[in-house]
């Protein structure tokens, strides 16, 4: 999930990370350009460390700006805004809207300075703000790509309680139907789920995409037993209207795991039809 939606990751040019933009000065962090106004929001779940106008202190040239030190440890810094919708010392979660993007730039001797057009220039690093302009920064894609795979939280008791439904699903399973290469198969793939399933609990695999994803495969897959006459079925689950992340995307990144679902409903009708 990149901070300003619509936005184009840069891969070259001035914009792009560790652009060299002049002899002395190497851009140490990302700009993604979007219109005047439009959100900015957390890449990851933190507490914001600062929320700064213009002119202040260990910030100058990054205009009004927040920093946020995630929950894995990581700063990041959101520079040139229009408005800061946060405080230092909130908690935020990852996606809130924190801010608009905008053009406050403010050079050395001119604190009401304006960037060349509205964006978002965002920064990673290991260590606290302020710091010198110069300093060592860390690549924000390879970061956010990994805070998109982790789980919240919040998620936690979700990914139990859906993890209690299937298991009720294997159940209606009579014990003497448990053998052969096609329970066996679907044990298998079951284990894809549960591998997924365990590393939720600790705080990483599935993000909010990837559950929605498993939830609607689940409520697919129970449907579909209903149709087919399968009595004492769990309920449905419902869909949290927050989980907007590309479903195709948490396809991927689950695998084949859904096989597992699948597979237990052939083996369930196949059952029920004996």
């Amino acid at each position: 999930m990149l901070p300003v939606e619509g936005a184009r990751w840069p891969v070259s040019g001035p914009g792009a990370y560790l652009a060299v933009r002049s002899p002395s000065h190497t851009h140490r962090g990302v700009d993604l350009k979007a219109p005047l106004g439009t959100l900015v929001r957390s890449v990851g779940a933190g507490v914001v460390t600062h929320a700064v106008e213009p002119g202040t202190r260990g910030f100058r040239g990054y205009g009004r700006a927040i920093a946020v030190r995630d929950d894995t440890g990581t700063h990041w810094l959101y520079a040139h805004l229009d408005r800061i919708a946060v405080r230092a010392g909130d908690r935020v979660k990852r996606g809130q809207a924190i801010g608009t993007v905008g053009d406050t730039c403010d050079v050395p001797g001119d604190s009401a300075a304006r960037c060349r057009g509205p964006h978002l220039h965002l920064e990673a690093s290991a260590t606290k703000y302020p710091k010198d302009p110069e300093a060592p920064r860390l690549d924000p894609l390879p970061l956010i790509e990994r805070l998109a795979n982790m789980a919240t939280p919040e998620n936690a008791p979700k990914f139990r309680n859906l993890d209690g439904l299937i298991r009720q699903l294997l159940d209606t399973v009579p014990q003497a139907a448990r053998t052969g290469q096609q329970w066996s198969d679907a044990m298998g793939l079951f284990g894809e789920w549960q591998r997924a399933f365990e590393l939720s609990q600790t705080g990483w695999g599935l993000a909010d995409s990837a559950l929605a994803y498993w939830v609607d495969q689940y409520n697919t897959i129970r449907g579909q037993l209903e149709a087919a006459g399968l009595p004492n079925l769990p309920p449905k689950v419902k869909r949290d209207p927050t989980w907007t992340e590309s479903v195709t995307e948490a396809a991927s990144s689950v695998g084949r795991g859904v096989g597992a679902l699948a597979a237990l409903v052939v083996l369930l009708l196949v059952l029920k039809d004996r």
